[in-house]
């Protein structure tokens, strides 16, 4: 026996190390196919979705905040306990009351319907410096038509008042309420008071 070149190494298996290992299986047998009973012609390939049915939409899940947590939960322990208290707490009243995040998406068939606006006043201060500006307010119309909740979208930038008249304004309005398929629902809206000098 030669020996093997320098800086070659050379690796021997252990004895008794291969002697178990089985030969592998015939190659040339037939390999079986798993076949599915599906019917090709079924299912429509398609990139667009089917539009959902009405009547297979969800209702609209509101997460009430900590504070409006407690009360439902307080309200549920007077109600199994049937203290005093039981009659104050409604805990369907409560969660009727909880107004989303503005940014919170509400699924609606139908938007509300404007039916009384009172008109803003026109800031004094504005009026003697004949100052005209704008204003977006975005208001949350609640399940009865009410305004329950008034913000400034976008400010007039005029530091004149007019924030503070359309918000006033803003909680007289009323409304018909959005529609959810048949059901009333509350929902956020904008729109835009415009305060021009005649």
């Amino acid at each position: 026996m030669t020996p093997a070149p320098a800086g070659d190494i050379i690796r021997v298996p252990p004895k008794g190390g291969f002697e178990k290992v089985p030969p592998p299986g015939n190659w040339s047998e037939p390999k079986t196919e798993t076949k599915i009973n599906v019917e090709v012609n079924k299912f429509k390939l398609s990139a667009i979705p089917n539009p959902v049915d009405a009547t297979e939409t969800f209702e609209t899940t509101v997460i009430p905040t900590k504070l409006q947590k407690a009360d439902i939960v307080a309200a549920e322990f007077n109600q199994q306990a049937g203290g005093m208290a039981s009659g104050i707490y409604n805990v369907g009243e409560i969660e009727r009351n909880i107004i989303p995040d503005p940014e919170t998406f509400i699924y609606r068939t139908q938007e509300p319907v404007l039916l009384d606006a009172p008109v803003p006043d026109y800031p004094e201060m504005a009026r003697d410096a004949r100052i005209e500006g704008q204003v977006w307010m975005q208001v949350f119309v609640d399940r009865d038509g009410k305004v329950a909740d008034v913000r400034v979208l976008k400010s007039s930038n005029t530091n004149a008042g007019f924030e503070e008249a359309a918000a006033a304004a803003a909680w007289g309005r009323r409304y018909r309420p959005a529609m959810q398929n048949d059901q009333t629902v509350g929902v956020w809206i904008s729109y835009k008071v415009s305060f021009k000098l005649k």
